[in-house]
């Protein structure tokens, strides 16, 4: 039988249990008529699943799969129960009672895993605004926006492209929140972490440049479709997309498992661009070049 601390999840006293149940509740789920537990995320963040592994103790293989993403699965019956007492259920999930001191970091887990940070920018490089996003079940979605609303921050809680989402809007609204998920954290998503410095150096200009955004017109031009059909398919939930402003944006992940499911089997690639700040557009082979249109939103992670 291959190791593990089975008893990892038996109660929550710690940042890491607190953060890892927090990341287990957005990307986890519990599987095997409730003897195992598995977590399904982008290739990009493969390294975050070896991450998961060693807290577990574990010897569990990191598996790969065709669409670029990697998923991690422990056989373990009381992992799977404990974590389906603390709210990783089939359904509707739910936040459970935690100690006052570990609540933020459990929100960290859950906003690594379902949510994401936005930028409008003003001149070259420079950053206009942030806005942080978080997507979910209405309940969640209601009890985060109820922890953001108790430190006098205003939070919208909304339904949109079938899905429930809680909004943080502004300035210092947005760095309030992210400096009380993320400052003096020992356990996070590093991606979404060096977004966090990049909102609290002063400098107003972005740090980190993931470019794993496109628009759905970039993309239709890139695969010689129209606009509306992809549109037409972000409104039927058939492809994930985030709204900012005016303006729907998709990752790359999503939008190459979208295209391999309805258009057939290709590999989207990154673009070469200049220096600045303008959002990337994918491409379906290296031998394409062409540039994304210029637009005042820059890219969310």
């Amino acid at each position: 039988m291959k190791k593990r601390n089975s008893s990892v999840f038996t109660s929550i006293t710690s940042e890491e249990q607190a953060y890892w149940l927090g990341f287990l509740t957005a990307d986890g789920s519990v599987k095997g008529g409730g003897q195992a537990v598995t977590v399904h995320i982008a290739g990009k963040d493969k390294e975050h699943l070896y991450r998961f592994r060693r807290f577990l103790n574990a010897e569990h293989i990191v598996s790969e799969h065709k669409d670029g993403s990697v998923s991690f699965t422990v056989y373990d019956g009381q992992i799977a129960r404990d974590l389906e007492h603390f709210g990783v259920r089939v359904g509707e999930r739910f936040v459970p009672p935690l100690p006052n001191e570990l609540v933020r970091h459990y929100y960290r887990g859950l906003f690594d895993g379902d949510g994401y940070i936005a930028a409008t920018k003003t001149g070259r490089n420079l950053v206009d605004s942030w806005q942080l996003v978080f997507v979910g079940s209405h309940s969640i979605c209601e009890s985060f926006a109820e922890q953001v609303r108790m430190t006098g921050i205003k939070a919208r809680v909304f339904f949109n492209s079938r899905i429930w989402r809680c909004r943080i809007c502004g300035q210092e609204s947005a760095k309030r929140v992210a400096a009380w998920l993320y400052q003096n954290a020992t356990v996070y998503l590093p991606r979404k972490q060096r977004v966090f410095l990049a909102m609290t150096e002063g400098t107003g200009q972005y740090v980190d440049r993931t470019d794993d955004c496109i628009r759905p017109k970039d993309l239709a031009s890139l695969l010689g479709i129209s606009s509306r059909a992809i549109l037409k398919h972000i409104s039927s939930g058939k492809l994930q997309a985030h709204k900012v402003g005016q303006h729907w944006w998709i990752e790359k992940f999503n939008a190459e498992n979208w295209y391999r499911k309805f258009y057939g089997n290709h590999t989207f690639v990154e673009t070469p661009v200049e220096s600045d700040v303008r959002p990337i557009a994918v491409s379906l082979a290296a031998s394409l070049k062409q540039e994304p249109s210029t637009e005042s939103y820059g890219r969310f992670w």
